[in-house]
Order: C-alpha cells, then structure tokens, then sequence
C-alpha cells in the first residue's frame, strides 16, 4: 500500500515514517506537504496510486484546521488521517468535519498508528488520543 506522508522535517516525521515503514507491504513516500509559504500543497509523485494520506502537521505555523482543509481539498478522494496534539473532542471534530477520516494525538504508540492507518485506509473513521 502506497502511503503520502505529510509534514516539515523534523524528528516527529522521521519517527512516524519508521514506524509506518515496519510493515514491508507498505511503501512511504515522504513530501514536506507544503510549499515554503504554506499556501500550496505538494505531492512528489503526482502519479502514485496513494491509498491513504498520513499529515503530521505538528510544527507548521498555519493553523491545523486550515491546513486539513486544503488537504482535502487537495485529495478528495482519499482518506486521511490527520496527527496533532489535540486531546479534546472539541478540537479534532471540526477536522473530521472538514473531511479527514481519522485523527491520531502525537505520541501514540506505534501500535495505534498502525491501527489508524489500516482502519482510515479502509474509509473507516478513528479517533485516538493519548490517555493523560
């Protein structure tokens, strides 16, 4: 499974490809998603056959609902698990409303990533926080 994993340079990221790149039947093309100015999503590979969208937008100076809404914009038809540090229920719905399928708090086990991935891959809905 194809997999477009968003977001700037930086150790999050690395960690989050690492994880995703434990299973060998998946294939990780990384972008840093954004232009430098933050107003145009990129993606290296127009080609590529993605199955589902992993943003890591931890560290952008735009603010995450605006960032998801040119996401899915960007990608219609693809689900979309979004990664932030969100906790609450009050933050992450109106992400989901602007169309992600699934949202995963940072600093989730590399097992609930995983988990995430296969099921928002699926078209299915997640929602995960870390237990504080």
């Amino acid at each position: 499974m194809d997999i477009l994993l968003f977001g700037k340079d930086n150790s999050v990221t690395d960690t989050l490809e690492s994880m995703l790149a434990s299973v060998d039947e998946w294939n990780i093309i990384r972008t840093l998603s954004l232009s430098h100015n933050e107003n145009n999503i990129q993606d290296r590979d127009h080609n590529a056959a993605y199955k589902v969208i992993v943003a890591n937008l931890f560290e952008f100076s735009t603010s995450p609902k605006k960032l998801t809404q040119k996401i899915t914009s960007r990608f219609t038809d693809l689900p979309i698990l979004i990664l932030y540090s969100y906790s609450h229920d009050f933050l992450i719905s109106p992400l989901i409303k602007m169309g992600a399928t699934g949202y995963l708090q940072i600093g989730t086990s590399e097992e609930k990533l995983l988990e995430a991935v296969k099921t928002v891959a699926h078209n299915q809905k997640y929602i995960g926080v870390v237990n504080t």
